[in-house]
Formats: C-alpha cells, structure tokens, sequence
C-alpha cells in the first residue's frame, strides 16, 4: 500500500501527544507537524531564571482519572526517575474570605468541626432530597444552587471555578466542565449517592510505577513540566516543523491540499487540528462561513501569571496555596506556594517561589494592562493577604493571552454540531485538543490517545 502521508496542526500537548501516539500505530506514515511559534509544547513552559525554577503554564498534574494516560505516556518516554510528587503539606488548601485566609478541611471530621464549613452540613445532607434537573444543559452556578444553595456555590465553587477556568460560573456549562458530577446527578438523582456509588469502577492493570505515583494527588517534574514536552519534541524531532503555519486548505474525495505561509504545497490524506478555536475559525472561513462562526462560538480567556522569587522563607503557612471566591473584589484569581508543593524543584533549602495568578474573565480590562500592572496588583494583595510586605528577588510576569477555552453552556450541542459540519467537509480533516474536550493537560493527552486508537484503522500501513 502507498505510504501515508499526515499532518497535524499545532504543537501544544494535544498535537504533540497525537504524533507520539500515531507514529506508534503506523510506523511508515509520513507525519508532519506543523507549528506557528519558535518552540513547541504550547501553555507548557518551564523556565529558569536566577536559580529560580518558574512554571509560566500548567505546574502539575493531578495522579488519578486521566492523569493514568499521562503516566503511561511517562513510561514510554522513559521519564520514570524525573517524576516528583507532591509535597504532603500539598493537602492543605486555603481560601481568602471575607478579609482573611481560611484552611479548608482536608477530612470528613474537619469538615463537620470547621467554622468554614459546619454550616454547609444540612444542605448536603438535604441534597439528597433536591428533584433531579431535567436540562439538557445548564450553566455551572444553576446547577450547584439548584443542588447546594446560592452562599456554598459562591464560597466553594465559584473560585474552583476561578482556579480552573478563569470563568464565569454562570456562563459556563456543567455538562462540559463537570461532566462526571452532571452525570452523577442524572444517574443517581443525588451528587452525594453519585460521590458514593458512581466512583466505583473496575480496576484498571497498571505497573508498580503508577500505583506508586497514585498514592499522592500531584506530580510534575524535577525540572518542571517542560520536561515532557522537551523529550517528546526531541524523540519527535524529524517530525516537527518550527515556524511553520498551514494557512489554506483545500478539500477533495480523496485528501486534503495544505498551503503553508511560506507558499509551499503539501498533499495530505489526513490533516489533524489540535488549533485554539479561533485559529481554525479563519482557515474555515472560505469554505464553510457558518463552521467558522460556530468556532468563534468557543472563546477563550486570558490570565497574567506572575512568579516570585525569595532567597529566604516568606510564607507564613505551608500548603498548595488559596483561591479567592469573586465575590471577594479581589484583584487576583489565586495563589499557588510552588516551593512549598514541590520542594524538589528548589535551588536552596531557604528558598521561596510564588505564583500569582491574574485576569480571567472577571477582569474586563486585561488587554489594556501591562506587566507592571499586574506585578504591582500581585504584590499589593499578597501585602493584604500574607503580610508579605519583603521585596521578592526575582519577577517573572507572563500574560497568557487567549489561553484558556470557555466551555459555555451548551458546548457539548455546539462541538457535536462543529464535528458534524466539519464531516461533511471532508471526512480527511479530524478536530481535537483543547477547544473541546477538556483544557487541563491530562485531558489533552488522554483525548490525544483514544483519539489515535479510533483512527487506528485510518492510519495503519
């Protein structure tokens, strides 16, 4: 048979988990992937400046769920010994309310004993008796106040949503973002019989590495989360293309032609786009006006992070960090104590490392800020929050425009629709990462490997 010829656009996680996962099946496929900047490895970027190790993207990865698929990729790249996991204190999660930082119970005992939280027993336990939502979809905020009440949903799981999303919970659909809680609900008529009769499930076989790894919630990297985007793109490296942009299609029975900025022509039998929606918006537009304008239908919010280095111990308590509920009119999204959660990453015993997270979509003003700005705006509310008043050593700031998808209520109607138009276009151009399916780097790695074993038959030699 005549040897394949494939190309994937982008090289964030998804698409480079996709040509990890592809090359695997069909050794003789020609694999092309293409990516618009210098670098690979999208929102995940790792830096190091002065000694301090800075994460400007995502810092780690939860363990269970899909964190499995991602473990598992961690094994075939041989990364077993970079591995680190959480810190213990890690557990402990606070939140800034009503002008002071909280410590969230990390037990059943605690829960019924804190002053935080007692007063939220009985609508949990009435919860059970709440009728059943019959939407198909419905926003985040009506679904949690249908089920818990207006004061919890505001307190617990808008900032949730906040460190997550950067979003709006009453813009944001629960069947796309909380899928397994919405589904817990129509199956089981109750969130609390769902938390305890819908986590059953079979056993999955895993090796000695990941049963090993699953005992904590988190882990990243020695030398943080570029770590995994580095090796790949270096086992991947004859097929990747920097500072490459695919920027015309055009569709026939049998393929796909794909034009490059530079004027260059490839033919394709299959074109696989893990693009910000936006981004595929404008190469749809030619040819199917109404497919780009339901992509314009997914936007995607901006967040400024902002890293802070002391060369001496600054916090006064030790844990993940806080979040901040936006009823609160803070400033900030949420903290993270990075060198409290991975001390492994540290230069120095003494050693502190901070990251401030910015903007969302409570933020309307964003794009009109700078960097000053938000370093100030960091500073000023860890003043307030932490009686952090010292100058740090170290700034980093990063604005990640555009970064992340907002799955508004009715995303799942909206890609199913978007997949289906996209079909019909051609049957050769495949959509994923994401836009669609899940914006944390778990998901984007778990959807990149079902995803290549429903293809299985498309790519095999």
């Amino acid at each position: 048979m005549k040897q394949k010829n494939m190309a994937i656009l982008g090289g964030g996680i998804s698409g480079l988990a996709l040509l990890w996962f592809l090359k695997k099946q069909s050794h003789t496929a020609n694999i092309l992937l293409l990516e618009k900047a210098s670098r690979v490895g999208g929102w995940i970027q790792t830096t190091t400046k002065e000694g301090f190790l800075f994460e400007k993207g995502p810092r780690s990865c939860r363990t269970r769920g899909n964190g499995n698929a991602t473990l598992e990729l961690i094994q075939e790249l041989g990364l077993e010994s970079q591995v680190i996991l959480g810190h213990p204190s890690a557990h402990f999660r606070f939140l800034y309310l009503h002008q002071k930082l909280h410590k969230l119970p990390s037990s059943i005992f605690g829960f019924l004993s804190s002053s935080l939280t007692r007063k939220f027993v009985y609508p949990l336990l009435k919860e059970w008796s709440r009728p059943q939502g019959i939407s198909e979809d419905e926003s985040v905020n009506n679904f949690f106040v249908r089920r818990l009440g207006q004061e919890l949903t505001d307190t617990f799981v808008d900032p949730l949503i906040s460190g997550i999303y950067a979003g709006h919970t009453r813009e944001l659909s629960m069947k796309a973002c909380f899928a397994n809680l919405f589904q817990w609900e129509r199956q089981y008529g109750s969130l609390t019989k769902g938390f305890w009769l819908g986590r059953r499930s079979k056993s999955v076989e895993s090796s000695a590495f990941i049963r090993q790894i699953q005992k904590a919630p988190l882990f990243s990297f020695k030398k943080g989360m570029q770590t995994l985007t580095d090796v790949l793109a270096e086992r991947l490296e004859e097929h990747i293309f920097k500072e490459h942009e695919g920027v015309r299609l055009k569709f026939s029975s049998d393929g796909i032609d794909l034009y490059l900025k530079d004027g260059r022509q490839f033919w394709m039998d299959e074109v696989y786009s893990t693009l910000p929606a936006h981004r595929l918006s404008l190469l749809m537009q030619e040819h199917d006006p109404q497919l780009s304008k339901l992509l314009d239908q997914i936007p995607a919010t901006s967040v400024a992070v902002v890293n802070l280095g002391y060369k001496k111990k600054v916090l006064p308590h030790q844990g993940f960090g806080y979040l901040v509920p936006s009823k609160e009119r803070e400033d900030i999204l949420g903290v993270v104590w990075d060198s409290s959660v991975f001390p492994d990453q540290n230069q120095s015993l003494e050693e502190t490392r901070i990251t401030v997270m910015l903007g969302g979509c409570h933020m309307i003003d964003f794009h009109s800020r700078t960097q000053g700005d938000f370093l100030n705006l960091a500073l000023k509310a860890l003043g307030k929050h932490l009686n952090l008043t010292v100058e740090p050593d170290v700034v980093d700031v990063h604005l990640a425009k555009q970064a992340i998808p907002q799955y508004l209520v009715g995303h799942t109607h909206l890609k199913r629709g978007i997949r289906e138009r996209m079909q019909a276009l051609s049957p050769h151009f495949h959509l994923l990462g994401s836009a669609f399916d899940g914006v944390s780097v778990n998901d984007c790695i778990s959807n990149a490997y079902h995803f290549s074993c429903t293809l299985s038959s498309t790519v095999s030699p």
